[in-house]
């Protein structure tokens, strides 16, 4: 069903777009099977993130991305997920939003991807996306080594915020959403801690680190 919404939403390009790791996970949403006890699952958030850059790099309209991908987060998403039909609508209005007004690359992670969704060589971007990730990878350890020798803990300290820089904007949209629908700031703190989200330096979120933050922004 919803590959074929995906099809007439892309029309004749969707054979050269929905790369092999896109139809997977919308056929199977997250095969928790292919996981093992030693591995990091993703999370909901995770893959709305990951659908969210492939429609901007694709070219998709935001209003288009975010009809069909709210749909499927509630019926293919929900089941690894504790929220609500109404917080995973709003968690994934937000998720657009973020990924659209970023300037944050599109990388699937081809056959190492953490969705251990399938990849084919033959896919139209596998070359560009192998190689994407191997600079990302590359500018990575550039960022964390090079400024522990040149700079000590402070370097140390920025390295980590760049880190975790992404699910700590993610975390404040979430948090300014819940607090326009009325949740209290405690239990916006357990909504973020659920969702596997960080704060600027990778801690679990509490009630003072959350404070602080929304007083700042």
């Amino acid at each position: 069903m919803f590959l074929k919404k995906l099809q007439a939403l892309l029309m004749k390009d969707s054979d050269r777009y929905i790369f092999a790791c896109i139809e997977d996970l919308v056929i199977n949403g997250l095969d928790l099977s292919r996981f093992t006890s030693n591995d990091t699952v993703p999370s909901r958030q995770d893959i709305t993130h990951h659908f969210a850059g492939w429609f901007k790099h694709i070219g998709v309209p935001a209003e288009d991305s975010l009809k069909w991908l709210t749909e499927y987060s509630l019926s293919m998403l929900s089941p690894i997920s504790s929220s609500s039909p109404s917080r995973i609508r709003h968690s994934t209005k937000g998720n657009i939003k973020y990924i659209y007004k970023s300037d944050l690359l599109f990388i699937c992670g081809s056959e190492k991807n953490k969705f251990k969704a399938k990849c084919d060589k033959k896919c139209s971007v596998f070359d560009e996306m192998k190689q994407r990730a191997e600079r990302e990878s590359e500018n990575s350890y550039k960022q964390e080594v090079r400024p522990k020798i040149q700079h000590g803990s402070t370097a140390l300290e920025s390295s980590i915020k760049d880190k975790y820089k992404e699910q700590f904007e993610s975390s404040m949209l979430v948090a300014q959403q819940k607090l326009k629908d009325k949740i209290k700031k405690k239990e916006i703190v357990k909504i973020l801690n659920s969702r596997g989200l960080k704060t600027r330096t990778g801690r679990k979120w509490s009630y003072a680190i959350l404070l602080r933050e929304l007083n700042s922004a």
